[in-house]
């Protein structure tokens, strides 16, 4: 498994791996509508940025991406912050170590970066166990637990 920089020719196929996570998370089932224009402008700004990469495998097919935005910290516009938007390995090409390599890159690219105070990752409640054991594992502390409830109202939109 190789990981490179993201390019703008990338975008349908990052669009198609948004929306596979999406499903995955069961986002629409919760009231998160997926806007493929709204996933496109954030996969721009994160690759102009430089922060979205993505895994590819020996027949030189994109099976994984990781991305993320970089904004100045709530608390201290001095600091700034690297989040992460999405995390996502296609099923059949997990196993295979690409999801560590994606995260061990962008913390290579945030390390490197010397306006960058931190690097949040989220880890969907979807996910296995064992990814979270695995953020631990690697330095990260839990920051907080987000919870979502949907607030459109009918009629109110």
């Amino acid at each position: 498994m190789n990981v490179q920089p993201a390019t703008k020719q990338d975008l349908d196929v990052l669009v198609r791996m948004a929306r596979d996570w999406n499903d995955a998370g069961k986002l629409d089932q919760a009231g998160l509508e997926f806007d493929p224009d709204t996933v496109r402008s954030l996969f721009r700004l994160s690759i102009l940025q430089g922060y979205c990469l993505v895994a590819v495998d020996a027949a030189q097919q994109l099976v994984g991406v990781i991305s993320a935005i970089r904004y100045p910290w709530l608390g201290n516009a001095r600091q700034l912050v690297l989040n992460e938007i999405i995390w996502w390995v296609d099923p059949h090409a997990r196993g295979y170590r690409a999801g560590s390599q994606l995260r061990e890159a962008l913390e290579t690219l945030a390390f490197r970066d010397p306006l960058v105070h931190g690097l949040v990752i989220s880890v969907m409640s979807a996910s296995r166990p064992s990814v979270a054991a695995a953020m631990a594992e690697n330095g990260y502390a839990p920051m907080q637990t987000q919870f979502y409830k949907e607030t459109i109202h009918a009629g109110i939109q």
